[in-house]
């Protein structure tokens, strides 16, 4: 026996072509009718919801709205246990009850991703660091915005990042995201984020500055948050030159402090 896929859409005449293209079977709406799918709009919702509150959360402006759509959607899909449906099998179901959505599409295998918060602040290795002089710094300060997917839902370690200097500069561009490899990115190991640009927000407000400011931050080879990184260093002085001190154990060749007080 044949089988026929039905396809319901609304009325728009593309969409009615398109199925008929495939061999499909139309069943378009009633033309000027709304065509309502209530687990279809819920589902947008939440979307629009969680997107704007991680935007809102990073302190991104609006026109970055597409990289929390992205960056909400994959994070919900390795967050959220898997939708099971009423078609499905007692078998199945029990199966999928303990994957989340990513692990029940990839045969169980779990995000392997960085699960680093939308804006914060990391820092990468630029796709064409070997272009760049001998003793110049091969990390740049980063604000990462998700990952990669690739078809069949898969994850292969590439995440995305957005170039600090040029948000800073509001750069043409500077919303395409780079791909950076998970062993050339590097966030802090104690799990204290920084949100510059929320910050830049917060400090707008409360100086009623009429545009946002991000400072400048420096681009270096040991970061301040990896792992085996030396402290910072601060030499502190442990006795000052007094006229007293120079009349008891008297003065030191080439001591400038001696020569002033004396």
């Amino acid at each position: 026996m044949e089988k026929h896929c039905c396809v319901k859409s609304d009325a728009a005449g593309e969409l009615v072509e398109a199925v008929k293209y495939q061999g499909w079977l139309p069943e378009p709406g009633i033309p000027h009718d709304d065509f309502h799918n209530s687990k279809l709009e819920r589902g947008i919702r939440s979307i629009k919801e969680g997107s704007r509150s991680i935007l809102l959360k990073a302190g991104f402006p609006h026109e970055l709205w597409p990289r929390a759509v992205g960056y909400f959607c994959i994070a919900h899909s390795f967050s959220n246990l898997a939708v099971l449906h009423p078609n499905e099998s007692d078998e199945v179901k029990l199966e999928k009850s303990l994957l989340t959505c990513y692990e029940a599409a990839n045969n169980g295998d779990p995000f392997a991703g960085w699960k680093i918060p939308f804006g914060a602040l990391v820092y990468y290795k630029p796709p064409k660091h070997r272009e760049l002089p001998s003793f110049s710094a091969r990390t740049l300060p980063g604000i990462f915005v998700g990952w990669r997917v690739d078809s069949g839902f898969k994850h292969r370690n590439v995440h995305l990042v957005l170039d600090y200097d040029s948000i800073r500069a509001s750069a043409k561009g500077y919303g395409r995201p780079i791909q950076v490899y998970s062993t050339e990115l590097v966030e802090p190991s104690d799990g204290n984020y920084i949100f510059p640009m929320f910050e830049a927000q917060v400090n707008k407000l409360n100086l009623f500055k009429p545009t946002l400011e991000l400072p400048a931050i420096e681009r270096r080879d040991v970061l301040p948050f990896e792992e085996g990184a030396p402290a910072p260093t601060v030499r502190k002085r442990r006795t000052y030159v007094t006229l007293e001190r120079v009349f008891k154990y008297g003065k030191t060749p080439g001591c400038k402090g001696c020569e002033r007080v004396a």
